[in-house]
C-alpha cells in the first residue's frame, strides 16, 4: 500500500520568536535583527501581547533572497 505524504499547509506560517529567528540566521545579534527591519531585508514582525513573532516562510525568504544577493556580489 503506498503511503500518500501531505504537506502541511500551515508549515511556513507558523509564527518564530526573535530568539528563534537569531539562530535560524546563523547566531545573529539582536542589533542585526534591528538593522535588517529597518533597512527591509526582514518583514516586519506580527506583534502579540508586546511580543515580536515573523511568519517562519516569510523569514526562510527572506534569508534565501540576503544569501543569493550576497552571492552575486
Amino acid at each position: 500500500m503506498d503511503s500518500v505524504q501531505t504537506q502541511d499547509p500551515f508549515a511556513n506560517e507558523s509564527l518564530i520568536t526573535q530568539s528563534k529567528l537569531k539562530q535560524v540566521a546563523g547566531g545573529v545579534s539582536s542589533m542585526t535583527i534591528w538593522r535588517w527591519r529597518r533597512d527591509g531585508v526582514i518583514p516586519e514582525p506580527v506583534s502579540i501581547r508586546g511580543r515580536n513573532y515573523w511568519r517562519q516562510g516569510d523569514v526562510l525568504t527572506a534569508l534565501h533572497q540576503l544569501t543569493t544577493k550576497q552571492e552575486a556580489a
